[in-house]
């Protein structure tokens, strides 16, 4: 997961609170946290984001100011990429985010989703719903070292090479996909503002997702 520090503090898996406040359009918010990483609850961004629908967002009297690309920004690990395309601020096209998957389990798979970022009906019910996964030996590794504690089958899909563990299988189709485009909103918002743009992604993973907000950053403080 992602981990974010200052000093000697440092939190790590806050991917998931992070996409949730990019859902319901929140870029200006104080967390606390009493321990090293955010719960998983149900290893997605659905509970975050109930929980912010239901109390409810206060509008701040100050501008918010997107960032608007005047040319693609790019990031590359090998075959892995992710890459940023301009929007006219005039065109009125949707922030989209396309992100494709392939992974050698064949419960995975190969995968790829289209989201619209500007649909909150989409972005509720496909995006905050998709549970974090890994493989078997994965979460037994972590739980070993003492984190992922919460990391079950109630709260992630766990997948054996082609099966899924989970008794009630996958909340919808292309839940891996769907997952990973999450993760990625959830990182690109620690941009701190709107990005407006069409992302590209492939194989995308914490790693590269961190270069490309990096990148993006050092943009930002260019303008």
């Amino acid at each position: 997961g992602t981990v974010i520090s200052e000093g000697s503090a440092s939190v790590r898996t806050i991917e998931h609170v992070m996409a949730a406040l990019a859902i319901v359009g929140v870029d200006n918010a104080v967390i606390d946290l009493d321990g090293p990483e955010a719960p998983i609850l149900d290893g997605s961004a659905l509970a975050f984001v109930e929980r912010f629908d239901s109390v409810g967002l206060r509008t701040q009297d100050c501008a918010r100011s997107p960032l608007f690309l005047s040319a693609a920004v790019e990031v590359r690990d090998g075959d892995r990429y992710i890459r940023a395309t301009p929007i006219a601020a005039d065109e009125g096209s949707p922030r989209e985010l396309h992100v494709s998957i392939a992974f050698a389990d064949a419960a995975i798979g190969a995968q790829a989703v289209v989201v619209n970022l500007d649909d909150p009906v989409e972005i509720r019910h496909y995006l905050a719903r998709a549970r974090t996964f890994a493989r078997r030996h994965e979460i037994e590794t972590l739980h070993a070292a003492g984190f992922a504690r919460g990391g079950s089958l109630e709260n992630a899909i766990i997948v054996d090479d082609a099966k899924i563990l989970n008794e009630g299988g996958l909340r919808f189709d292309k839940e891996f996909a769907w997952h990973k485009a999450l993760d990625l909103v959830g990182d690109m918002a620690l941009l701190g503002v709107p990005l407006i743009s069409r992302v590209s992604a492939h194989k995308c993973g914490h790693d590269l997702n961190n270069k490309f907000v990096r990148k993006l950053l050092k943009l930002r403080a260019d303008v």
